[in-house]
């Protein structure tokens, strides 16, 4: 996040904002041009396995209308390959 921020004030891009948090619990009643999110969908020890219904449905939620929506998902046999 950090170069993030770094290069968002190099360029004077004011209208981003960064968040280190769960995505499910973020609160906003914006709508959004982007979201761009770096989760893991899932892990290998289990920690961590979202409801992906809902996860995508939130993010669809957030975005305005008019942006298309881009969702690149890998997982373990993405890397093999």
């Amino acid at each position: 996040m950090a170069i993030g921020k770094d290069v968002s004030e190099f360029l004077d891009i004011g209208n981003i904002a960064f968040h280190q948090m769960d995505f499910l619990e973020f609160e906003s009643s914006e709508e959004y041009d982007l979201i761009m999110s770096f989760a893991n969908h899932k892990t290998i020890d289990g920690n961590m396995d979202p409801d992906l219904r809902k996860y995508f449905l939130r993010l669809h939620d957030m975005l305005r209308d008019d942006v298309r929506r881009i969702f690149y998902v890998f997982d373990k046999r993405t890397m093999e390959e």
